[in-house]
């Protein structure tokens, strides 16, 4: 049973060493085999050489060969070892020394289960008119298995050794009750970039004999955990990718020619099933479903001294063998009125191919009472070796303070208490629109702007006065319009002048006004009626209709310009509904009083409003992308900032709101000069036209390419000036799903998981495949996630 465990906690398909700088690590990537079959044993080397062969530390009854090396440079060296059983049943494989003129290292000890052939099963393939036996089964540990316990999973396909492998492919299972990923040829780790090309060392098959007969095994693994307890089903399956190549030799007239051809082969598995126990009774307060042993480390990135009230991050690094892919951050063990906690974040490897690894974790904490070290982390878990829970509990951490923290200093009154910082528990509510936040930022000038402005407006007097000549000429239409007035005003025959009345009022005003109507109903009563008896037109009457008229004409003439205005008061009758609904919970409908708005005019503190009303709504993702477009239209909006700084924080979002850059002049200051350059350049090029003479046009041309050179170097400088210390990349997408979405390494389902981005998180969207986005995160990560849970900012 002892030896069982061992096999079970030695199952990763990488078992290197973790500390940075060790310059051997072994692995063992199958460790399922048949009798008779030979597993690879991996050591690699960097930095030198071996100056001798390796050799086991213990006696065994395994069988040992020694394999030509992959790959050798000056930098790295990996070696292989064969190794076989010929019994059945679970076996330890030793460790094996490697000289090194640095000094003598040792291999990791593994464990390998070894299968009988007798659980095989056998089908005939037909290919180009011949027959070929076929092998297939999968295996899985013997002895207890728990729920949620990390198990490998092994598929075997065995083939005539007169069928060469070309390509291994990959096997995907149907499964019922057991998470697992799709099963893949065992490498070594990080062989696909190491060793180029690959020998056949590393590749698959390996030869083994069943029933005197000799069969390529090509194996295809994974790790898999039962979801709960009961009967757990693991396929029927099919292999694809898997590439055979045939050869064929034909004699014509004495002579003999041969032939290859490849052929791709989609293989069936069975289906297997077995019994997951469930976990005992009696799991300890905080057990989240770990599984297997574990080590727990803990870490405090701090530099230099705390003062009082300073956040502080602790690493949490787990170690060992079990359920990894989904293990949970290990919890504080300190009371909550003493911390405030914000939710961990996971660092990890690709731990889906493995069960055995470490899982880094981060949590930032900040302290509410004055403390002088970090209170211990707790881990519980299941232990199937002991069938037992256990509890692992850290350290506390001291703490580094200054004098004014820690109270050094015997001169110094003692301080009254922490000082302030901020506390948000919730976002800042809505916010009145206020009248300069103007679409683009601030629209009131700077105080020192009112001086240039004033020269700009002399120098457009000068250039008026100078063409004012010209400027004097009549609008042609309004000269038309006016006109028209005119001669209507001269008529004197009640009927005529009703007649050319309604028709200018037909033709020139709106469609709907009343008085237009009312006008051409008077027409069509006086003028259209028989009889030749003049209507009778009041003066009184006919003053009105040249008055309403005139008034009417007046608009269409400045209508243009009407339409260029805002409407103000729309918007604040919108803002006032959407706050009305806003306070009675309804922020469905307070949404819905902004987009209307929004449809008028977008301002940052609409955008603002707008994002609180996502949040509210538990739409933390939509609630950062509006965040984000109120910063993209003024970038100082500080409730904008705030919201979104606690969004992220709360999410575990990637922050992306500017910090000083040191070393740079601050963006206000390069866009204050900026400014100063445009207004310049505008001052220079209105002398040209107030100023005709030669020397001022002299003047003038110097001063446009002094200032326009000014304002293309500012410009430079602003579109590259770092908003932070690490140059984030600029970000034109926001991840707005209500969860976490996974970052994988390709686009597909398989991909493994870089890490997973939390709602509100900003990207740069770089390239789309499909259903699929490629993007770059502020942290410069690069990755493809799924393209619905992103939306432009």
């Amino acid at each position: 049973m002892r030896l069982l465990f061992l096999f079970l906690l030695t199952l990763p398909l990488t078992v290197a060493a973790q500390k940075r700088g060790e310059k051997v690590t072994s692995s063992f990537p199958l460790t399922q085999v048949l009798v008779g079959e030979e597993a690879l044993l991996n050591v690699q080397i960097e930095g030198e050489r071996p100056n001798g062969s390796l050799s086991s530390t213990q006696a065994s009854e395994l069988s040992f060969r020694t394999l030509e090396p992959d790959y050798i440079n000056e930098q790295f060296l990996s070696l292989n070892i064969g190794v076989s059983a010929a019994e059945p049943g679970v076996k330890e494989v030793p460790a094996f020394r490697i000289p090194l003129a640095s000094g003598e290292q040792v291999s990791e000890t593994f464990a390998m289960e070894v299968f009988p052939a007798d659980k095989i099963q056998w089908n005939t393939l037909a290919i180009n008119n011949q027959n070929y036996r076929i092998g297939s089964l999968i295996l899985y540990p013997t002895g207890s298995l728990y729920a949620g316990q990390a198990v490998p999973l092994t598929a075997k396909l065995l083939l005539p050794e007169n069928l060469p492998v070309r390509s291994i492919g990959y096997a995907e299972i149907e499964k019922d009750n057991i998470g697992a990923w799709r099963m893949e040829a065992p490498f070594p780790p990080r062989y696909d970039q190491r060793v180029r090309p690959r020998s056949p060392n590393a590749l698959q098959p390996r030869t083994v004999k069943v029933d005197g007969q000799s069969y390529q095994v090509v194996n295809y693994v994974t790790i898999a955990a039962p979801l709960s307890d009961g009967t757990v089903t693991v396929g029927p399956g099919t292999v694809q990718g898997l590439q055979v190549q045939i050869s064929t030799t034909t004699q014509r007239g004495g002579f003999y020619s041969s032939m290859s051809r490849s052929y791709n082969l989609e293989l069936e598995l069975p289906a297997i099933s077995f019994e997951a126990l469930p976990l005992p009774a009696g799991a300890p307060e905080g057990f989240a479903g770990a599984v297997g042993a574990f080590t727990l480390e803990t870490t405090l990135d701090q530099e230099g001294e705390l003062k009082p009230g300073d956040p502080v991050m602790v690493n949490l690094a787990v170690s060992g063998e079990g359920n990894l892919d989904t293990l949970a951050a290990p919890e504080l063990e300190a009371p909550e009125k003493n911390w405030k906690t914000y939710p961990p974040s996971r660092k990890t490897d690709d731990t889906r191919r493995s069960n055995r690894g470490t899982v880094n974790f981060s949590q930032i904490l900040r302290p509410l009472v004055p403390i002088e070290e970090v209170p211990s982390f707790t881990l519980s878990f299941f232990n199937p070796a002991t069938t037992s829970y256990e509890t692992l509990r850290s350290e506390p951490i001291p703490l580094t303070l200054s004098p004014l923290a820690s109270g050094a200093g015997s001169s110094a009154p003692p301080p009254a208490g922490l000082v302030p910082v901020p506390e948000m528990t919730d976002i800042l509510g809505l916010i009145d629109p206020q009248p300069y936040r103007a679409r683009s930022g601030p629209s009131l000038l700077p105080w020192w702007q009112v001086l240039p402005a004033l020269v700009v407006v002399i120098l457009l007097l000068l250039i008026v006065r100078r063409h004012l000549p010209r400027l004097r000429q009549e609008d042609p239409e309004k000269a038309r319009l006016q006109a028209e007035l005119e001669e209507l005003r001269g008529k004197s025959d009640a009927r005529e002048f009703l007649r050319a009345a309604a028709n200018l009022a037909e033709r020139e005003g709106e469609k709907g006004d009343d008085f237009v109507a009312e006008l051409i109903a008077e027409r069509d009563a006086r003028c259209f009626q028989p009889g030749e008896k003049e209507p009778e037109l009041p003066a009184s009457r006919r003053e009105d209709i040249l008055a309403q008229l005139k008034k009417r004409l007046s608009q269409v003439i400045l209508l243009p310009a009407l339409l260029l205005l805002g409407t103000p008061h729309q918007a604040e009758a919108f803002h006032e509904e959407a706050l009305r609904a806003w306070n009675e919970g309804d922020y469905e409908a307070a949404l819905a009083a902004y987009e209307l708005a929004r449809k008028d005019q977008e301002t940052p503190d609409l955008l603002f409003n707008i994002g609180n009303c996502h949040y509210r709504l538990g739409k933390p993702g939509k609630a950062g992308l509006f965040y984000h477009r109120a910063l993209e239209l003024d970038p100082k909006h500080p409730e904008a900032r705030q919201n979104l700084a606690f969004l992220e924080r709360k999410m575990g979002a990637i922050s992306t709101l500017p910090d000083a850059a040191p070393g740079w002049p601050s963006r206000s200051l390069l866009r204050t000069l900026l400014a100063a350059s445009a207004w310049a350049f505008a001052i220079f090029l209105l002398l040209r036209f107030a100023r005709p003479d030669a020397k001022s046009k002299r003047l003038s041309t110097l001063g446009q390419l002094g200032t326009g050179l000014a304002l293309l170097t500012l410009a430079l400088v602003l579109f590259f000036h770092p908003r932070k210390e690490s140059t984030a990349p600029p970000v034109n997408a926001v991840v707005v799903s209500s969860e976490a979405s996974p970052v994988r390494s390709e686009p597909s389902a398989g991909g493994s998981i870089i890490l997973k981005a939390g709602p509100s998180t900003a990207c740069r969207v770089l390239a789309e495949r499909g259903p699929w986005s490629y993007i770059e995160l502020p942290d410069h990560t690069r990755g493809w996630i799924i393209s619905d849970g992103l939306e432009s900012i």
